[in-house]
């Protein structure tokens, strides 16, 4: 949920073995390569009033920011500190 300023939430496929064209490491091939392609976009802007987006579990996701924002996140379930 977006509080103040605009964002976009940018989503991506994970295409995995397809050559990007990078540096190979040792011992991998360009077939171990992953690509990841935008799928799809979303403004997020309450003077829009676009206030927030669902992110499904496991999407791969970023978010490109265009002016300064202040975002409030909640995931479901309790918190479970790492140790």
């Amino acid at each position: 949920m977006c509080l103040e300023g605009c964002l976009d939430w940018v989503f991506y496929e994970e295409l995995p073995g397809v050559d990007t064209g990078g540096p190979v490491h040792d011992g991998e091939t360009a077939a171990d390569e992953t690509a990841f392609v935008e799928v799809a976009r979303f403004r997020v802007c309450p003077r829009e009033k676009l206030f927030g987006i669902q992110v499904p579990k496991g999407a791969w996701h970023s978010i490109e920011v265009h002016e300064p924002s202040t975002i409030f996140e909640a995931k479901d379930g309790a918190y479970v500190p790492s140790r």
